[in-house]
This record gives C-alpha cells, structure tokens and sequence, in this order.
C-alpha cells in the first residue's frame, strides 16, 4: 500500500495551485517546445534518458504550464515510483475517491508517472487505462532502455517517445545566457572545453574535477549499479559488473570482445555479456553495431561500446571528442571491414558516414575507411570533425565536408 502523504507532498500543487518550486528552474530545454506540443494530442508521452538528465524537471515545467494555463490543480496527477511501490488501479481510485471525488471520467485529466518502469507490467497496465479512459492524457518518465523499448509493442500507434539526454552544447550556453550566433571563435572553444569538462549535466556546472568525479561516481553510477539494476535483476557479484563499466568508461569506443574480458576478469564469458546487456539497459552505457543493410547482420556483427558520460579525469582528447559526437548524435552504427578499415559513426535516414578527427592535420591516408565506405554504399559526401578545420575538399567524385566539433555540436540541433 502507499503511502497517502507522500502522494499529498509529490502533489503540492493541489493545496498551493503552484508546481513544486525546487524542481522549477528559469531555463528551457529545446526539447520543453516539442513538448508542449505533445500535450495537445491524446497520445501518451514518455520521456526516456539517463538519471539525473532533468526528465523530473521537464516534467515539472510541464504542470507549471498547465497550471498557468487554466487547468484545474485537480485534474494534474504526479506520482514516482521511485520513492514509493504502488499499484496503477490504487492509485487512481485514491485519486478519484480522495482528490476529484468525481467520476474519473467527468474531466481532462494529466497524469504525470515518474520512473514508470518500476511499475511492473506497466505498459499493459497504461494501455489498459488508456484503451478505457480516453480522457486521460498519460506522461511517463523512464531511465531503463529496455523496459520502455517494449511498450513499443503493447502500445504501438499510441505512444511519442522523447529522448531526455545530457546537455547540448548549445543548451549549454543558452543556459549560461551566451548568444550561440555572436560569441567569436578564440572563446568558444574555452567554453566547448568547459563544456565537455563540466557541462554535460545542470548539476555539474561549475563543479571542479573532485566535485564532478564525486557527483558523477555516487549520484549516478553507484545508484544505478548498486540499487536501480539490482531491483530489476538478480546480478550475483555487483563489483563485477562496476568492474566491467570501469573498464568500458576508461576506454570510450572499445571493441566488445566478450572472451578477451573473460580471460581478464577471470569470469564467465555469457555473464561478462548479460552484465554488460544491463548496463546498456540502465542508459550508463551505448552499444552502435557494425553497419549493414542488413538489420539482423548487424547486430550479430562487431559492436564498439560507449559510456554515456565523461570521466572528469579522462584527458584523450581524440577518444573524448569520438564520445561527445555519440553522445550528441544518437548513432547506432559504425563501420569496419576485413581489412579493419573504420568510420567512427554511420547515421541513417539518410545514410551519413562521420569520422573523428580532433586535430588540425588531416591527411588524405587517414581517410581511407570513409572514402571506402562512400564507394561501397554509393555515397557523394561524408563528414570529418576536427579541431579548427573547416573546408570542403573533392577526392574524385566524392566530397568531404571538414567540420569543427563546436560547428557541428551547435548546428546538430
């Protein structure tokens, strides 16, 4: 059973006609516009990303806008089931009998659900109530990938997905009320140091590299990999698995190999695999497969891994740029081929091939892997990120556009 204060003091805005003022901040995220637009239409909203992304506090900018659009303290519910188990059917007939003490169904009402995948069954349950009470707008947080990539079966055709990720560089200086268009090239690439030191959560600004390291290592990696995980699986040698991600935040883009860390870490090949499959699923950590046309090639191909953060400490230059265009580009995809010649990201719809190249001397020799790639999949173009380089150049019929991370950071949006 759940506690009823609690639910009173998650929902202070039904005593104050105010959302909870410490989740309140000035700053919107761009992501804040797409959704407002959400809430206009029926379809049920999740907001998926890693701990300590602000998915709380978008969600909480979002019943200050109903609120300050004329609707009803009432008729806006929030619960986490973070901070308390309960079931979906209590809930709900609590806050029929006890808050509306109405019928359910008399009006619009926003249902605001935190870390939804602690609800077990949840994507049944919600298609349930959404299938039944069409008046009923649902808005559900997350921060397991897994558990929410399978309401994409229940509840296909009645779902929008948001991705809640670190910050961007551009929100970044939006929020330290730095104009993106007027800010000259000799400062900005401070700031884009600054940024990838420190930047990369609201939190964090600010904080110097024992701060950061002490925030990064007991806020959110040992809440997910001594409590989050070990709620959702029976995971035996909990050191293991923080040995395992250590090893994989020390070397941002590795090449998985399953049996190399075995031997390492001298335990069983399918456990180091099965631990490695929870921490992608914790959002700590991202896989991108070898790239073919093929989905299912892919995924039985090479995978590289990449930590969803950035270790204060961790000073190579090249790999950490390699990590801030994952992080910053949502891809899936590498390539590599017999002959191991690679290109760092391949994005798709349209199919885009990016290499990493941090420097400012790039030789046409270090291209071969792109231009190879551009040839096999008859492409015209292809992108290099580097330092300061910024041209188009013509290798044949091809063309290589050479952008600077802070160019391509700010104009990915």
């Amino acid at each position: 059973m759940f506690d009823e204060n609690l639910i009173l003091e998650q929902n202070e805005h039904w005593s104050t006609g105010k959302a909870n003022p410490s989740y309140i901040k000035e700053y919107k995220r761009i992501v804040y516009k797409k959704l407002l637009n959400g809430l206009a239409n029926n379809r049920i909203i999740i907001l998926k990303g890693l701990r300590r992304t602000g998915k709380s506090t978008l969600t909480f900018q979002l019943i200050e806008y109903l609120l300050e659009n004329n609707i009803s303290n009432k008729h806006i519910f929030y619960f986490s089931f973070d901070q308390s188990k309960a079931e979906l059917k209590e809930l709900l007939e609590f806050y029929a009998d006890q808050v509306l003490q109405e019928d359910i169904k008399k009006n619009k009402i926003f249902l605001f659900l935190d870390e939804i995948q602690k609800l077990e069954d949840w994507q049944n349950k919600v298609k349930a109530y959404y299938d039944t009470y069409p008046n009923i707008k649902f808005i559900l947080t997350g921060s397991a990938n897994i558990a929410l990539a399978k309401a994409k079966e229940s509840l296909a055709g009645r779902i929008t997905f948001y991705n809640i990720g670190t910050l961007s560089f551009k929100e970044y200086l939006e929020f330290n009320k730095l104009p993106t268009e007027k800010i000259a090239k000799n400062k900005i690439k401070p700031l884009l140091n600054k940024y990838i030191k420190q930047g990369l959560f609201f939190e964090t600004m600010g904080m110097d590299n024992n701060e950061l390291n002490d925030y990064l290592e007991h806020t959110i990696i040992d809440r997910i990999l001594y409590v989050d995980l070990p709620v959702e699986y029976e995971i035996g040698d909990r050191e293991l698995l923080k040995r395992i991600y250590s090893i994989l935040l020390d070397n941002p883009g590795m090449l998985v190999d399953y049996q190399s860390l075995s031997r390492q870490l001298g335990r069983d090949r399918r456990t180091i695999e099965k631990y490695i499959s929870y921490l992608e699923y914790s959002m700590l950590l991202k896989r991108v497969y070898n790239y073919s046309t093929n989905r299912l090639t892919s995924e039985k191909k090479l995978k590289k891994a990449y930590p969803t953060i950035i270790k204060p400490t961790f000073n190579q230059e090249g790999k950490i740029a390699e990590n801030i265009v994952l992080i910053n580009s949502n891809a899936r995809f590498f390539y590599r081929d017999a002959q191991k010649r690679e290109v760092d990201f391949i994005l798709t719809e349209p199919v885009i091939p990016i290499e990493v190249k941090y420097r400012n001397d790039v030789q046409k020799k270090e291209l071969g892997g792109l231009l190879i790639f551009m040839k096999k999949y008859n492409l015209k173009s292809g992108i290099v990120i580097t330092k300061d380089i910024e041209k188009k150049s013509k290798f044949g019929d091809k063309e290589i556009v050479f952008i600077p991370l802070w160019v391509w950071l700010l104009k990915s949006e």
